[in-house]
């Protein structure tokens, strides 16, 4: 089976490359911009990929303009499936990468009908993507991957646990960070794609499945375990500078729905403790 990846060249794309070619699929990246319908249609018509893993996009930290969110999370994403719709007859499914940040910020574990609450333009683009993409897949099964944070080697230091990392490796002293008062899931990439991986595999996977290990972590915790993995014990200053306005306290995501469905098949991959996780990134050059 031939699977088409958009977005191959962001952080997760590598990972997924490898997982699906480890289970012995054969990959496609997609080269086109997803904002040019015409070189988008040819190549796709070209492929014309069994599935399609739709990574491509702009995170929350990699654009603050609202109207490139839309256009690339929102319109980028119509026109795929438009294509894929219209011109490739052998595509069976498309596994959206969207975002838990369409929820309702709340302390409880968030489960795929937790009531939704778009507040960032971000999470906006990414929930109207899941309509717009839904209203027009047609004979195209469409699995939303509501995705929690997960991190890995190669991820950018403009999220949290990379720069942290960095800053440690630095043995810097003080380390300037913004608000530590919150709590995340921190799932391994390694873990991720082989989830991602493991739905495709599942016959008659469909629906929306909340990517999640349902295991959160203070981000105290977090540099106290970078404390000792680095042999550096740091003087920590918050720098107000650094605070998010408006930051959500706690997103933590409920499994029951994807441990099921991943249970009922024999492939619910082991979840690595985040000291391992930290320890790989923190040893890699």
């Amino acid at each position: 089976m031939n699977v088409l990846i958009t977005g191959s060249t962001g952080f997760t794309g590598p990972y997924l490359i490898q997982e699906l070619k480890l289970r012995g699929f054969e990959v496609s990246c997609l080269k086109s911009n997803l904002l040019n319908p015409s070189d988008l249609e040819t190549e796709v018509k070209q492929i014309n990929p069994d599935h399609v893993f739709h990574l491509g996009g702009l995170s929350h930290l990699t654009s603050n303009q609202p109207d490139e969110l839309y256009r690339v999370n929102t319109i980028g994403s119509l026109n795929l499936i438009k294509a894929l719709n219209n011109l490739c007859n052998n595509t069976k499914s498309i596994f959206l990468a969207s975002t838990a940040y369409v929820y309702e910020s709340t302390d409880s574990k968030i489960s795929e009908i937790s009531p939704l609450f778009p507040d960032s333009h971000y999470a906006m683009s990414k929930l109207s993507m899941e309509y717009l993409c839904k209203s027009h897949s047609n004979r195209i099964k469409l699995i939303v991957l509501r995705t929690f944070n997960y991190t890995g080697k190669g991820q950018s230091t403009k999220f949290f646990i990379p720069k942290l990392i960095k800053l440690f490796k630095q043995k810097l002293n003080p380390i300037e960070l913004g608000n530590l008062n919150i709590e995340r899931e921190f799932n391994d990439v390694t873990w991720f794609v082989s989830v991602m991986v493991s739905l495709l595999e599942i016959p008659n996977t469909e629906g929306t499945f909340n990517v999640c290990s349902g295991i959160s972590h203070k981000l105290t915790k977090i540099v106290e375990i970078m404390e000792k993995i680095s042999c550096h014990k740091a003087q920590i200053k918050v720098e107000n500078k650094l605070v998010r306005k408006g930051e959500k306290y706690k997103i933590c995501g409920d499994p029951k729905k994807l441990f099921k469905h991943l249970r009922s098949h024999d492939l619910c991959p082991e979840i690595p403790p985040i000291e391992l996780t930290l320890k790989k990134m923190f040893d890699h050059p």
